[in-house]
């Protein structure tokens, strides 16, 4: 709804808005490539940051 808004009252053009969708979804997609595909990296995410005493 946004988007189309944003064409609507003239701010964007139809490709602007398009490429930025675009844009995004190519980000999104490499991110979860690289946070749940690379072993380095989901090592250190399944690591756990504090350990705590017991008790």
């Amino acid at each position: 709804m946004v988007a189309f808004s944003r064409i609507w009252v003239g701010v964007h053009y139809l490709l602007d808005v398009v490429a930025g969708i675009l844009n995004g979804v190519i980000i999104a997609v490499f991110t979860h490539y690289l946070l749940f595909k690379v072993k380095p990296i989901t090592l250190l995410i399944e690591r756990p940051i504090f350990q705590g005493q017991g008790g």
